[in-house]
């Protein structure tokens, strides 16, 4: 693009694309004048009409080395054509632009940056659109819950690892049901997951009161046993004895003489209890560890 400066009607070639939307000041080199070169806008007709005319009534040779814009300077470089009239390198020589005031450096600085933002969102979109649906939906989930930040996602991470805790605690004994090692696991934290006795059964149960000795005892009778197709290891029983209204009057723990009750097996119970209240009308029975033995 050539422009003509409107003082001493001196052409330079500019390249149109190293302009701003808004124009540039330049600087004539030759006469000092000051003026605005738009893309796509040529200094007037007139003065461009009078600078030829100057051109012609040259004596000096015509080179075809112009000037271009570059980088706020303006620079030689070569004609495309011959048959472009340019000025001579004794008349042309490099502009310099008119040094910005700090608001205009500064607003050309945000038009930067807002510039390459606009582009940056463009390409995301663009980038975006292409995705499957699954890394869509993905990515919705992902700034929805705010996971693209650290902090939320060390949030998160804590309050999943709280949830996983609570529920491991509430379903320990499903959880030792399913996998057994894992009793080792909760005993290691101190948490009892594995009831006592657990699959055994309470048969015929029958209990009776008497002296004997002038002393009022009271005796249980029965049997424990295993329905199920493993051996099981028979805890300590925890007898209470209960009043009508289910208080509680008495306990006892008894440690049986059989240590295992094998699969489909039995095994016979006979437990006397000195000096019994005389209220008793319920008896309890389950089991306890023996670590619970006080």
């Amino acid at each position: 693009m050539r422009i003509y400066c409107p003082e001493c009607y001196s052409c330079y070639e500019v390249d149109e694309a190293l302009l701003p939307d808004k124009g540039k000041k330049l600087r004539c080199s030759l006469c000092g004048e000051i003026f605005v070169a738009k893309q796509g806008i040529e200094i007037g007709l007139k003065v461009k009409k009078k600078a030829k005319e100057k051109e012609k009534k040259t004596e000096s040779p015509i080179d075809n080395n112009t000037t271009s814009y570059e980088n706020g300077q303006v620079e030689n470089s070569q004609n495309e054509s011959s048959d472009n009239s340019s000025v001579s390198d004794e008349n042309v020589q490099n502009t310099e632009t008119e040094e910005l005031s700090p608001e205009e450096k500064q607003a050309a600085e945000f038009e930067g940056i807002f510039s390459r933002l606009s582009k940056q969102t463009e390409e995301l979109f663009a980038d975006e659109s292409k995705l499957p649906f699954h890394k869509k939906l993905q990515r919705k989930i992902r700034n929805a819950l705010g996971l693209n930040q650290k902090k939320n996602q060390y949030m998160w991470m804590s309050g999943l690892a709280l949830v996983f805790l609570l529920c491991m605690y509430s379903w320990r004994y499903d959880v030792v049901r399913a996998v057994p090692f894992m009793n080792g696991i909760y005993k290691v934290f101190g948490v009892n997951a594995k009831i006592p006795g657990e699959g055994l059964e309470f048969e015929n149960i029958v209990w009776q009161d008497y002296e004997e000795d002038y002393v009022r005892q009271l005796e249980i009778r029965g049997f424990i046993s295993n329905p199920t197709d493993r051996d099981i290891r028979l805890p300590v029983l925890h007898i209470e004895m209960l009043t009508k209204d289910t208080s509680l009057l008495q306990s006892k723990n008894e440690v049986l003489p059989a240590s295992m009750v094998k699969a489909g097996g039995k095994v016979a119970i006979a437990v006397k209890l000195k000096k019994p209240s005389i209220l008793t009308k319920y008896i309890y029975m389950t089991f306890i560890e023996k670590e619970d033995v006080q």
